[in-house]
C-alpha cells in the first residue's frame, strides 16, 4: 500500500488541512480543538507510512467475541521511536477500583507521552492573559511527573480518579493553582462554564489525604453557541446528562497517592474514597469482569471495561435525543424511541485493550456471551413489551 499510494497519503496532509478549515467555519470548533484534530490525523497518516504490515482477526471463543487488530513499524521509523519508549505492564490496578460504576479504565504511559496527551487534551481554557497563566501552572503540572492514571465513572458525572504522580505533593499544589487561576466564562473539560468557580483549599482531611474541593456551574448556552442552532439543544441534553449542570470535584494527596473525587456532595465522595481504600467492593472479585480481563491481553498499554447494560442505556438515550432533534425535519424520523432499562443482576463488561511496544501497536476488543445474553434480554423487552 504505501509502495503504491504512498505519494497521494503524503499529499493527504494539505487536503485534509484545507478540509479542516472549512470545518471549523461550519461546525464552530475553536483554535484548539482544530490544533488537537490535526495532531491526531497526522499522527495517523505518519503511522500508515510507517507501517511495513497489518493483521485483523475474529475468534469465537467459549467466553465471548474476540476481535484483535496489529499493526508491525519499521524498528528505525518515527512511529517506533515513540513505541520503544512504552512497556506494557498488567495493570492489576484496574481491579483495586470499587464496583457499581459504568466505565473503568488503566492507562500506563511514559511521563513524556503523558504530557502530550494533556497538551492536547488541555482541561484548562481561558482567553487573553488568564489562559497564559493557566499554561504556565499547565506545564508545572506536567513536571511532577504522570505515569499512571486509573480511574472509574458513572453518569451524571461521578467517580474516582487515582493518578501515579512522581511528586504526588507538587501535583495536588499546582492542581489547586489551576483552579485559582480559572476566570470568568473559562472553559473546563470542553464545557463553559459560569461566574468564578468556587475554590476552596483543605476543604477536608480524611484517613490521611488532604483534599481541596472545587465547585463550578455548567453555563449551558454558552457551552452550545458555537455549534449550528439545530443540534444546541440535543448537544445541551448531552451535557446535562454527561456533566450535568454543576461540577464538584474533591482532589489531593495523602502523600503518596494522588485521588480525585467527582460526586454530588462530600458524603457521596467520602464513601467512594472509603470503598477504595478498604477494598471491599473491588472491581476484580466480580467474576464477569474476571471473564473479561482473561480475555485480553495480558500486559498493555491501556485496558477498558465497562458495563453493558448501562452503555447500552446511554447510547438509546442519545439516539433518542437525536432522533426527537429532527423529528418533523426527515419523514418517519422522530416517532421516539422508548425508555430501555439496565437488566437486572450481575454487570456484563464489554473490554477493551490497547498494547504500544517496540514494533508493534495492537487493539482489542472482547464481547462475553454474558454481554450478548443482557442485550437479547433488554430488546426483548422493548420490542415485546407485553412479554
Amino acid at each position: 500500500i504505501n509502495e503504491q499510494y504512498g505519494d497521494e497519503i503524503k499529499g493527504l496532509r494539505s487536503l485534509i488541512d484545507t478540509g479542516l478549515e472549512q470545518a471549523q467555519g461550519e461546525t464552530g470548533l475553536d483554535k484548539r480543538q482544530m490544533a488537537m484534530a490535526k495532531t491526531v490525523i497526522e499522527g495517523l497518516l505518519q503511522m500508515l507510512a510507517d507501517s511495513n504490515a497489518g493483521f485483523f482477526g475474529i475468534e469465537f471463543r467459549p467466553e465471548g467475541l474476540h476481535f484483535r487488530i496489529a499493526s508491525q513499524f519499521g524498528s528505525d521509523t518515527k512511529t517506533n521511536a515513540y513505541l520503544k519508549r512504552q512497556q506494557p505492564s498488567p495493570l492489576k490496578e484496574l481491579g483495586s477500583l470499587p464496583s457499581g460504576q459504568m466505565n473503568y479504565n488503566a492507562i500506563e504511559l511514559d511521563p513524556d507521552t503523558f504530557r502530550t496527551l494533556n497538551a492536547l487534551t488541555n482541561e484548562f481554557v481561558a482567553d487573553g492573559e488568564a489562559g497564559k497563566i493557566l499554561a504556565r501552572f499547565s506545564e508545572e503540572l506536567e513536571k511532577a511527573g504522570l505515569s499512571m492514571q486509573l480511574s472509574s465513572s458513572d453518569l451524571p458525572a461521578s467517580g474516582l480518579q487515582v493518578l501515579r504522580y512522581r511528586d504526588p505533593v507538587k501535583a495536588a499544589e499546582t492542581q489547586l493553582k489551576l483552579f485559582q487561576a480559572l476566570p470568568k466564562a473559562a472553559q473546563f473539560q470542553s464545557v463553559s462554564l459560569k461566574g468564578l468557580p468556587e475554590v476552596q483549599a483543605n476543604a477536608q482531611k480524611h484517613r490521611g489525604f488532604q483534599l481541596h474541593a472545587v465547585r463550578m456551574t455548567v453555563d449551558l448556552d454558552k457551552s452550545v453557541e458555537a455549534i449550528p442552532e439545530a443540534m444546541q439543544e440535543m448537544t445541551k441534553n448531552q451535557i446535562r446528562r454527561m456533566i450535568g449542570e454543576e461540577i464538584r470535584l474533591w482532589f489531593g494527596t495523602d502523600g503518596k497517592t494522588y485521588v480525585t473525587l467527582s460526586a454530588k456532595d462530600w458524603k457521596s465522595a467520602q464513601a467512594m474514597l472509603d470503598q477504595y481504600l478498604d477494598g471491599k467492593r473491588r472491581l476484580d472479585l466480580e467474576e464477569n469482569f474476571q471473564v473479561t480481563r482473561k480475555n485480553l491481553p495480558r500486559e498493555a498499554t491501556l485496558l477498558a471495561v465497562a458495563d453493558t447494560g448501562s452503555v447500552v442505556v446511554y447510547l438509546v438515550d442519545l439516539l433518542r435525543d437525536a432522533l426527537g432533534q429532527f423529528g418533523g425535519m426527515i419523514p418517519g424520523i422522530g416517532v421516539g424511541v422508548p425508555n430501555l432499562k439496565k437488566p437486572e443482576g450481575k454487570p456484563s463488561y464489554l473490554g477493551a485493550a490497547i498494547v504500544l511496544k517496540d514494533t508493534e501497536a495492537s487493539v482489542e476488543f472482547f464481547v462475553p456471551t454474558t454481554a450478548v445474553q443482557q442485550l437479547r434480554q433488554m430488546f426483548s423487552a422493548l420490542l415485546n413489551p407485553n412479554d
